[in-house]
């Protein structure tokens, strides 16, 4: 019976063992648990990992750089100078001077020098198109990039109608000066 009573002091003594709630089992096994599956989750539909691309698509991937990369450079045309009034309230006279190039779409060079006699015959159509757009312009209009912006997109689109069937793939400003 000593023993018994020694047994129960000690029990007594030594601090009680915690029960670990479920809480706390949920918290520090499922977390990160939900963690790595939502890790998994996003690498599959970002292609990260293991989840990337196959050994096919990389072939394909490399086929069409090299397609890519064997057309020819871009052809530009430089049109003349454009020097247009601005519309303004107060009757001041500001001008706009541009020096646009086109970019055209590129193709074997004995087709483009075909086009680019083409283009030099509708030149005129071109410029006029051009002129009567821009002198409508207010200094507003093509204030700040937002606006420059909007005017290439003009510009490109008028092009393209007055040059129909050859293709313009952008217009590039050498000078834009507002005077």
């Amino acid at each position: 019976m000593a023993e018994e009573e020694e047994e129960t002091k000690e029990g007594e003594d030594s601090p009680p063992k915690k029960k670990r709630s479920i809480k706390k089992l949920l918290i520090f096994i499922g977390a990160p648990i939900i963690l790595i599956i939502i890790l998994i989750v996003v690498a599959f539909f970002l292609g990260l990992g293991p989840f990337g691309e196959k050994e096919a698509d990389k072939k394909d991937g490399d086929e069409t750089e090299e397609v890519v990369k064997s057309e020819p450079p871009p052809t530009f045309f430089e049109l003349p100078e454009i020097r247009v009034n601005l519309n303004t309230d107060n009757n001041s006279l500001t001008y706009l001077k541009v020096i646009v190039s086109l970019e055209l779409a590129s193709d074997l060079p004995e087709i483009m020098e075909e086009r680019n006699a083409k283009l030099q015959t509708l030149m005129p159509r071109v410029i006029d198109n051009l002129q009567i757009y821009m002198r409508e312009l207010r200094l507003d209009d093509i204030n700040g990039s937002a606006g420059v912006y909007r005017l290439k997109q003009e510009l490109l689109s008028r092009v393209n109608r007055a040059v129909q069937p050859i293709e313009v793939r952008d217009i590039l400003f050498s000078e834009f000066v507002i005077e």
